[in-house]
């Protein structure tokens, strides 16, 4: 059985999840969202209680499992309501998972296909480039100003 355990109990456990060499070790203090006997894969969600989670780290030796709950959950109850994104980074319509560097270096109007690392839902995405110039005032420069002189001196 693995013992699932989200990233909001870590954190509000105080356990840092990256840098923690005894993680596992800690996370046995809390009690686990679930326990589940299913074969674990990253990408994938699992849904539990009516909440979707993305799976996102998993520790086979230890049988424990850390998930994240997917920022969008109406596509994993209604696949009907799954709409299409217009961000200004790489959304998933489905979990709503957002990366700023998936277009970087991708051909303006191509479409790519996609998997999602977060919940592993397959995607087609397309960029736009926009540019906006905005100035903004930092030092005047020096003016010389003229007064009138007569001319009669």
């Amino acid at each position: 059985m693995i013992s699932v355990y989200t990233d909001q109990q870590i954190e509000y456990a105080g356990i840092n999840r990256y840098h923690d060499k005894r993680l596992y070790g800690k996370l046995r203090i809390l009690t686990p969202l679930c326990k589940i006997s299913d074969e674990l894969t990253i990408p994938q969600v699992i849904v539990f209680k009516k909440i979707a989670y993305a799976v996102n780290q998993i520790n086979r030796k230890e049988q424990m499992a850390i998930v994240s709950k997917c920022r969008f959950q109406t596509p994993f109850f209604d696949k009907d309501e799954v709409e299409e994104q217009w961000q200004d980074a790489f959304v998933c319509p489905y979990c709503g998972y957002e990366d700023w560097e998936k277009y970087l270096g991708v051909s303006e109007g191509e479409e790519y296909e996609e998997e999602c690392p977060h919940c592993g839902s397959k995607v087609t995405f397309c960029t736009e480039t926009e540019v906006k110039v905005t100035t903004t005032p930092k030092t005047m420069a020096d003016v010389l100003r003229i007064e009138e002189v007569d001319n009669a001196e």
